[in-house]
């Protein structure tokens, strides 16, 4: 029979190989005491940003369950969204305590620390909101009306805004005004409940009118109602912008500038104390600006269906292409500054 050769030393290999690898794991353990604190907190920032992640995927796996119908769908998007409002306002609640307290003791309110931490942690809850819901929102259009449609959209808008003052008040801290951040984050808390407590009370309300799918299986594609309409800049008609068009210049401004052209409009054109119709107002950007300057007086006029409504009431709809117009007065200059070019796919 043939004898195994020892080692170096007489050490047999199982204990050559249980000390090679005791020297591997102390070596590793001994680099990682060693390594830079910068590197720690990088390390502890992507683990913390993994872990949130995970959970957030969890949350999708259970809203894309199969065996979930479009009632059972659209009860886990109220009661997740829902879920998440009660956090929102459990850190409001918990900052204004924190605020009152210290105010109570003589000092002037929490430190800029306390509520950069209370804004991040619900600035999270909103980053899950949009994760989560994007994500089931794709995965399920079948279950959306266009009504649940325009809310999640605008919902959106509203949220872009809160981001960018979520910015505006890190621009503080980083200015050197550090003292006046927890101002701008108790009001940046009251609004970001507002706008989840708004949204809950809208999806109530449409989901009044909601009709669940039948009994019997859907077909693949189809869904309960009248399908969403395709996505098209413009309304059948050629002319009017439609109301997803309308939404999206609104919050990606992406509107037309057209200020060169109204100040040499202003200054050649437009006699002074006139009252303008802008026919082609979109959001009512170029009636703002006539308006500011205090020499004109505008009128807002768009024919998109609703951007009376996308507008806060300030743009009306009037449809001069398609049925006559009977004005409450009459105007000096009638304006509609989109070239023809823009119409009827520029025929």
């Amino acid at each position: 029979a043939m004898r195994r050769r020892p080692t170096a030393r007489g050490t047999p290999p199982s204990l050559s190989f249980l000390a090679a690898a005791l020297a591997f794991f102390f070596t590793a353990a001994v680099g990682r005491s060693a390594e830079r604190p910068v590197c720690q907190v990088a390390e502890a920032i992507i683990g913390s940003v993994d872990t949130h992640l995970r959970e957030w995927d969890n949350q999708i796996e259970i809203g894309l369950n199969e065996s979930m119908n479009c009632s059972m769908f659209l009860e886990f998007v109220y009661l997740s969204r829902d879920r998440i409002r009660t956090q929102l306002d459990y850190i409001r609640g918990n900052f204004s305590a924190e605020e009152e307290m210290l105010r109570a003791g003589g000092a002037e309110g929490v430190a800029a620390t306390t509520a950069m931490s209370h804004m991040s942690t619900a600035a999270s809850l909103v980053s899950a909101h949009i994760h989560i819901h994007g994500v089931l929102a794709a995965a399920r259009p079948e279950c959306l009306s266009e009504n649940l449609q325009l809310l999640f959209l605008m919902s959106l808008r509203r949220m872009k805004t809160l981001l960018e003052g979520q910015l505006r008040n890190l621009w503080i801290v980083f200015q050197g005004t550090a003292e006046f951040f927890h101002q701008g984050a108790s009001r940046w808390l009251i609004e970001v409940v507002e706008l989840f407590e708004a949204d809950l009370k809208t999806m109530e309300q449409i989901m009044v009118s909601w009709q669940p799918p039948p009994e019997e299986p859907m077909a693949p594609g189809t869904r309960p109602g009248p399908p969403l309409p395709a996505f098209s800049q413009r309304e059948p008609d050629g002319v009017a912008l439609s109301t997803l068009e309308v939404l999206r210049r609104d919050v990606f401004e992406e509107w037309p500038r057209q200020k060169p052209a109204l100040r040499a409009l202003l200054r050649h054109v437009f006699p002074r104390d006139s009252h303008i119709a802008d026919f082609c107002a979109g959001s009512g950007r170029s009636a703002d600006f006539l308006n500011d300057t205090g020499l004109v007086t505008a009128y807002a006029f768009d024919p998109s269906p609703n951007i009376k409504l996308l507008s806060k009431g300030t743009v009306d709809t009037v449809r001069l292409h398609a049925e006559p117009v009977q004005l409450w007065r009459s105007f000096d200059i009638a304006l509609c500054l989109p070239p023809p070019r823009n119409f009827w796919g520029g025929g």
